[in-house]
């Protein structure tokens, strides 16, 4: 018998240092009679590619063949991508001839053609108000979203994902309850205190010292006053995910780490927390109740947190240094110095950070580009 562990996400609960720690120690899962393939699609991700494309996959192809030959030679196959959480809604529509069928659904006839006997789901929650606030920040650094916090709750995609009770009473129709494997994220509920372990003790894989670890984070975050300067940025300019990667990630990140946001800071009020968890409490403690024997599935919020106001002084500050990048990025080299030889005069110490250098530097490699 084959077996599929398909780690679902959610978002924002360590997805991608779990990914790269598997792929990072390959070999070991191999050993142990496991396998998390490695697909030219979706890098770390193994299973974007088939949240994608699942009724239009190409039999010929290295990754299809890849994936025939892990399932064929191991007794456990691993695959994870986040967007399964999401039914992979953010990504191309499906068929019209699978519509009216349920994405698990499909998901498992799929899977079950290639020989896989066995399902195993894993999904890891992290109380909603802290998910919103975390995955806000992720979606707007890569233009994705251009909402503030109020408007969060109108959009299709989390009045889907944030709903926990729903997602997995439809993965329970589909697999069966005993299949469903819920973790929850932090620090306090992994096993052995991260998450590696924590996943290893879930799907019965016994931890290994020679396993290597990441260092640092996978998924580096921004500070609230840097993503609003970038949800600005693309209001007024319109930026593609590509320009803010390549151009604008480096100096945001720097700021980021320098500056960083006190510890727990949240997008919303203690009140607000309040509401957003009794807006799903009924699901939550269902879950609560049938898969951890307990009335509570989080802990509550508390009324000492941090909240974050938008801070203009820095909001501007950084919006003016990304809005000269951008020009600076878009107008022909002959242009670039009498553009901004006023402008670099004005950010000659930043926070302690040279941004004359910086900015001399991201102009000579713009030269060199031209």
């Amino acid at each position: 018998m084959t077996r599929l562990i398909l780690h679902i996400g959610s978002q924002k609960t360590g997805t991608t240092s779990l990914q790269q720690f598997l792929q990072l120690n390959r070999k070991i899962l191999n050993k142990n009679g496991m396998d998390y393939p490695h697909f030219s699609q979706g890098g770390c991700t193994n299973g974007l590619p088939w949240v994608r494309h699942l009724n239009g996959v190409d039999v010929n192809s290295s990754d299809f063949r890849e994936l025939k030959e892990s399932i064929e030679k191991y007794d456990t196959v691993i695959l994870s991508a986040e967007q399964l959480w999401s039914e992979g809604r953010i990504y191309d529509p499906r068929p019209e001839e699978w519509k009216n069928v349920p994405y698990f659904e499909q998901c498992k006839q799929f899977f079950s053609q290639l020989g896989i006997d066995v399902f195993d789901i894993v999904v890891y929650l992290r109380r909603q108000d802290q998910y919103i606030s975390s995955s806000w920040k992720q979606w707007v650094k890569v233009g994705f979203l251009t909402c503030m916090k109020e408007d969060v709750f109108e959009i299709p995609f989390y009045k889907m994902t944030c709903d926990y009770n729903q997602r997995i009473e439809g993965l329970e129709k589909i697999f069966g309850k005993d299949n469903i494997h819920i973790r929850l994220y932090g620090q306090e509920a992994f096993v052995g205190g991260n998450i590696y372990k924590d996943f290893c003790s879930c799907i019965g894989l016994s931890w290994d010292d020679e396993f290597e670890l990441l260092g640092g984070y996978a998924n580096r975050s921004l500070t609230f006053d840097v993503t609003e300067a970038i949800r600005r940025l693309v209001l007024q300019y319109g930026c593609q995910e590509r320009f803010l990667i390549d151009v604008i990630f480096p100096t945001a990140f720097r700021y980021s780490k320098k500056h960083p946001d006190p510890k727990g800071m949240s997008l919303y009020t203690f009140q607000e927390q309040v509401d957003i968890l009794d807006k799903y409490h009924m699901g939550n403690q269902r879950i609560a109740k049938d898969y951890f024997d307990r009335d509570q599935l989080f802990s509550k919020p508390t009324e000492n947190g941090e909240t974050w106001e938008a801070n203009e002084e820095t909001v501007q500050l950084v919006l003016k240094l990304f809005k000269i990048q951008y020009y600076a990025n878009k107008m022909p080299s002959k242009k670039l110095n009498e553009f901004l030889a006023e402008e670099i005069l004005t950010y000659i110490e930043w926070g302690k950070i040279p941004w004359k250098v910086i900015l001399k530097k991201h102009l000579k490699s713009l030269m060199k580009k031209k």
